[in-house]
C-alpha cells in the first residue's frame, strides 16, 4: 500500500522531478565549465557554481509556484462561471443539454438527467466543469509540492557539475564533471522511461545531447570571454 501510494506520487510530480534535475545539471554544467574556461581558479568555480544553485533552485521553486498558483486561480474562475449557471435554470439546462446533446443522447434521456442533477447541485457543477472545460478541481497541481519538488531536484541536480572542482585541477574536473552530467542524465532519462514507458536508451540518449549542446556553449563562451580578459 505504501509502494503504491509513492509510486503515484513520483507520477503527479515526475515533470517537476525531471525538469528540475535536467535544468540542474544542465545549467550549472554549462556555467562551471564557461567559468573553467576563462581560466580562473577552482575556487571562482565552486563560487560560481554554488551561487548558481542556491539562486537557480529558489527561482526555478518560486517560479514554479506562482505559475501552478496563478493557473488554479484561472480554473477556479472558470468554475466559479459555471458555478453561476447554476443560480439560473434556464442557462444551466441549456449547457448540459448541449454537452449531453453532443454525446447523442436523446432528448427524453437528458430530461430524465436533469430532473436528477436538480437534486444534486454539487453534481451538476461537477459534470460542467469536467464536460464543458475539462477541468477537475480534484487533480489541481499542488503548487507547494510541485515548488517544493523542483528546488530539492535542481539542488540536487547542481552538485553533480560541481563537486569534481573539489577535488582536481580545473582541467581534469571539468572532464570528470562533463562525465558525471552525462551519466546522471542518461540515468534520468531511462529511469523516467518506468513511468513513461518509453524507449530507455532514446530517453537516456536524449538526455545526454542537450547536455552536451549546454557544456558546448559554456565552454565556447568561457573561451571567448577568457581570450578577452587575459
Amino acid at each position: 500500500m505504501a509502494r503504491k501510494k509513492l509510486l503515484s506520487e513520483i507520477k503527479d510530480s515526475i515533470r517537476d522531478l525531471v525538469f528540475g534535475m535536467e535544468d540542474g545539471l544542465i545549467s550549472n554544467l554549462g556555467l562551471v565549465l564557461g567559468v573553467a574556461a576563462a581560466g580562473v581558479s577552482n575556487s571562482t568555480v565552486l563560487l560560481a557554481g554554488f551561487a548558481s544553485m542556491f539562486a537557480g533552485a529558489v527561482s526555478m521553486a518560486a517560479g514554479d509556484y506562482l505559475s501552478t498558483k496563478s493557473q488554479r486561480e484561472v480554473l477556479d474562475e472558470q468554475v466559479e462561471e459555471e458555478e453561476t449557471k447554476l443560480s439560473k435554470p434556464k442557462e444551466e439546462y441549456k449547457a448540459i443539454h448541449e454537452l449531453y446533446k453532443a454525446a447523442r443522447f436523446t432528448d427524453k434521456e437528458i430530461k430524465h438527467f436533469m430532473k436528477h442533477l436538480n437534486t444534486d447541485k454539487k453534481l451538476t457543477l461537477k459534470i460542467l466543469a469536467e464536460e464543458a472545460l475539462g477541468i477537475v478541481p480534484e487533480k489541481y497541481d499542488n503548487p507547494i509540492r510541485g515548488a517544493v519538488t523542483i528546488f530539492v531536484a535542481f539542488f540536487f541536480g547542481s552538485i553533480f557539475p560541481i563537486f569534481p572542482f573539489f577535488l582536481h585541477d580545473t582541467k581534469l574536473a571539468s572532464i570528470i564533471a562533463l562525465a558525471a552530467t552525462g551519466l546522471t542524465l542518461f540515468g534520468v532519462g531511462a529511469y523516467k522511461t518506468t513511468i513513461t514507458k518509453r524507449n530507455w536508451l532514446k530517453s537516456g540518449l536524449e538526455m545526454v545531447v542537450v547536455a552536451l549542446l549546454a557544456a558546448i556553449a559554456g565552454y565556447a563562451i568561457g573561451i571567448l570571454f577568457g581570450a578577452q580578459l587575459a
